[in-house]
């Protein structure tokens, strides 16, 4: 009953704008029963979406607390979340986080990820989108149309089931993701860890080598974000001062080069 009333609710928003920001966008507590009963998943989003107009394009100005795939509909669709507000655009999520990396650091998403990778000891399948502000790591799914991509650094809690987890956020925004607690731990890390490495190369603070990751990254303190982060300090991030900028910069020439060659129907 309170998922269907505060579908009804929603609807009744468009009018109501102490719920709605502009048209497209509303705030938390216009599903603030849902919040309270339901834990979202790409299904669940697609009934929310199903009564609201979408938005021309994400907020991107603004820290991204979440982005839902929304499963069913003909065009590609997102549900993203913020702290205080949500919205629904006509793009898949992928696309809406290779715009973020553009963005806010003017990075190309495929050597991104090549120069990224190149911090790990082993090459990682699920890379995290970050930025000098936040990242966000890519959890479940087959495939990227079905991936949802969660903000690390404001993740608050996380109740373990048999084969999947539920990830709650600092705004109270529950998460269905099909990862076990120990698998989600370990993602978050990756993202402070690429946090680390692009904020790094991209802001101008001057960090002590001792300084402690968490305050560095300067997230949400949490139980989970603690744990994760105990006793991880700048100095233990991979790399150094600008070896971000080098490794993308030879991804790129090689990316660039890859383009140019299948432009001209060549084998690389």
């Amino acid at each position: 009953m309170a998922f269907q009333h505060s579908l009804v609710v929603i609807k009744n928003y468009f009018t109501a704008t102490e719920e709605c920001i502009d048209n497209y966008r509303f705030c938390l507590k216009s599903i603030k029963e849902l919040l309270a009963h339901c834990v979202f998943d790409p299904y669940l989003a697609y009934e929310l979406a199903n009564y609201v107009d979408p938005a021309i394009s994400p907020a991107y100005e603004e820290e991204i607390y979440a982005i839902l795939p929304i499963i069913g509909r003909d065009k590609h669709t997102s549900l993203i979340l913020y702290k205080d507000s949500w919205l629904v655009v006509e793009l898949a999520p992928i696309e809406i986080v290779k715009e973020i990396l553009m963005r806010f650091n003017q990075l190309k998403y495929e050597p991104y990820i090549e120069a990224i990778q190149s911090f790990f000891e082993k090459k990682i399948r699920r890379v995290p989108v970050a930025t000098n502000r936040y990242s966000l790591m890519p959890i479940g799914g087959k495939n990227d149309k079905q991936t949802i991509w969660i903000n690390a650094g404001r993740v608050s809690e996380i109740i373990s089931n048999p084969f999947n987890s539920t990830v709650i956020l600092d705004n109270h925004f529950k998460l269905a993701v099909e990862r076990v607690e120990m698998r989600i731990y370990e993602l978050m890390r990756r993202g402070f860890i690429s946090h680390g490495v692009i904020k790094r190369d991209f802001s101008n603070l001057a960090t002590r080598p001792t300084t402690f990751l968490f305050n560095f990254l300067n997230i949400s303190s949490t139980e989970v974000t603690r744990k994760v982060l105990k006793e991880i300090s700048y100095n233990d991030l991979p790399g150094k001062y600008l070896d971000f900028r080098n490794r993308y910069n030879q991804s790129y020439d090689n990316y660039q080069r890859k383009i140019f060659l299948k432009e001209l129907d060549i084998e690389a």
